[in-house]
């Protein structure tokens, strides 16, 4: 049943009852996997998906969020979700900053390819584990991710299990999602997730300030390292 208090205006967007399709022109089945980066950027897809009789069952996978007090924010904000839209989600793994320390890479593409990979994989994975036809991800909302190589991944690891990669494009909801998130009180982040992210933002030192975080701790970027 659609939640109608959840669901209110963005026709211009969506047409309520229209078929998806996906990249080969089939029909979704009525349930798909699906990764969560976040709250806000789940909140546009869940809308889209349920307008077209499609529940998603969350994942929450975030390994590349933070330090650990960011990751609990936003597995908060998920949870906050599921009390006010009835979201259900799984929760695996936690916050790993060592380990994306010890990535060494010498550009952002290469940090963003590690984050993407590792989550995409382990999604597919448990969609795989759990019985899903397919999987998706609510990174597929954000205008300022790199939707190509999310699509390349996501491919990759779905055939890694035999299974669908959707490649939904929810972007043009993007805005929607997040005045859909404003207005339910979800907690919106600043930066991306990791700690590289963080230490790239024009507004490092108040984030650090705000979760309590050594300024610095941050991994300033390394001479020769690109953008």
């Amino acid at each position: 049943m659609i939640d109608t208090d959840f669901f209110y205006e963005p026709h211009a967007v969506v047409e309520r009852g229209a078929p998806v399709f996906v990249q080969d022109g089939s029909v979704l089945p009525k349930k798909i996997f699906f990764h969560c980066c976040c709250a806000p950027c789940t909140e546009w897809p869940l809308y889209y998906l349920r307008v077209h009789g499609i529940e998603p069952q969350g994942y929450f996978y975030n390994p590349n969020i933070h330090p650990t007090l960011e990751w609990e924010r936003r597995l908060g904000g998920l949870n906050e979700l599921n009390v006010k839209h009835k979201f259900k989600f799984l929760t695996a793994g936690d916050s790993e900053e060592e380990r994306w320390r010890s990535f060494v890479k010498r550009d952002k593409a290469g940090h963003c390819r590690i984050c993407y990979a590792v989550r995409l994989y382990q999604t597919a994975a448990k969609a795989a584990e759990l019985g899903y036809e397919g999987f998706s991800t609510s990174l597929l909302v954000s205008p300022y991710q790199n939707r190509p190589l999310i699509l390349q991944l996501g491919k990759l690891a779905a055939k890694k299990f035999n299974l669908r990669f959707y490649g939904f494009d929810f972007r043009p909801g993007y805005h929607y999602g997040q005045d859909m998130a404003k207005r339910d009180g979800l907690y919106r982040q600043k930066f991306c997730g990791c700690i590289f992210s963080l230490a790239e933002s024009d507004y490092s030192a108040k984030i650090a300030a705000e979760i309590a975080y050594p300024l610095e701790n941050l991994p300033f970027p390394r001479p020769g390292y690109q953008h």
